[in-house]
């Protein structure tokens, strides 16, 4: 028996699956958490944009902390700060193959909730799927490919 309990066997060779790329939280007031987190981690934050579609504006450390905060009320991440407060909102695994993990979790049968393509900023070039949380343990999972950001 390997580490953690697991066998030799169930590390496959050729795994697509990375480390984490980044943790994402929700915030209500952005500009005050962007302050906080600045000061504490004595870092910057990169504006990424703003995704009108989903109602929020997007922050991110190069040590790997997003901020997201809400643009509207009736967006997921108003209802989500409604309902859970601010917290962990996401946590994001880098990918090698977008398209191998998306077969991956589809045949396992897990919902897909969204899937981003960024063609402008900062983050020009990430491509990430959103995992429901339903069918993550309440964690909305994000697999990420090509975040120059973490790069």
């Amino acid at each position: 028996m390997g580490k953690m309990g697991l066998d030799e066997g169930d590390h496959m060779a050729g795994n697509i699956f990375g480390n984490v790329d980044h943790v994402t939280i929700a915030v209500r007031d952005i500009d005050k958490a962007r302050a906080h987190f600045s000061e504490l981690l004595a870092t910057e934050f990169v504006r990424l944009g703003t995704l009108d579609e989903l109602g929020l504006v997007s922050w991110m450390s190069p040590a790997g902390l997003e901020l997201l905060g809400s643009t509207r009320p009736d967006g997921d991440l108003a209802r989500f700060l409604e309902k859970k407060g601010e917290g962990v909102y996401a946590v994001a695994f880098t990918i090698s193959d977008i398209d191998q993990a998306r077969a991956k979790v589809e045949k396992m049968g897990v919902r897909i909730a969204g899937e981003i393509a960024v063609d402008e900023g900062p983050a020009k070039g990430t491509r990430e799927l959103w995992l429901h949380p339903k069918d993550n343990f309440g964690v909305y999972l994000m697999l990420t490919q090509d975040n120059p950001i973490r790069s």
